[in-house]
């Protein structure tokens, strides 16, 4: 006679990610059975908690490296400075993200409160829209969804603004 015993599921820390992963995870929602792509220098912790939260797929990339085309619906960022421009930026999400995708962008704060302004009308120009920006001490993130009928597809990148 064989037996196996089942394990049960380990309960995770209530506090297993840090403020920082916490607040893009709460942005995302609900990830079961997305495919996300996380473009980050150091991206391996938000790659494993999105992992345990049940992403179908998920990928973490260095900035300048290629994703493939319209292979994901949730993009995270965490910090916008990884890139040289905000043209870059808008290029590789609009590139990765299949119509009706998630775009979420970690920007430094200032003191002002304006560092989301400039990407946000960017993101607008090229066919995202559906806003939400969380703001926190250092960082704010934005959050946009690249719209089903946006007349610019991802063949057309010289068009980019």
């Amino acid at each position: 006679m064989i037996q196996a015993s089942v394990a049960k599921p380990r309960p995770e820390a209530e506090s297993a990610e840090t403020d920082f992963l916490d607040s893009f995870l709460r942005l995302a929602g609900n990830v079961f059975g997305t495919r996300v792509v996380v473009i980050a220098n150091h991206g391996l912790e938000m790659l494993c908690a999105l992992i345990r939260r049940g992403s179908m797929a998920a990928t973490a990339i260095r900035p300048g490296n290629k994703s493939d085309a319209n292979s994901s619906n949730l993009m995270l960022i965490p910090a916008s400075t990884e890139f040289s421009s905000l043209e870059q930026l808008i290029r590789v999400a609009r590139g990765s993200l299949m119509p009706g995708g998630r775009l979420i962008v970690g920007v430094p704060a200032d003191a002002g409160g304006q560092t989301t302004s400039p990407l946000a009308r960017r993101l607008r120009l090229n066919g995202f829209g559906a806003w939400r920006v969380v703001r926190q001490p250092e960082l704010s993130l934005l959050s946009a969804e690249l719209n089903p009928s946006s007349p610019i597809g991802p063949t057309d990148r010289h068009k980019i603004k």
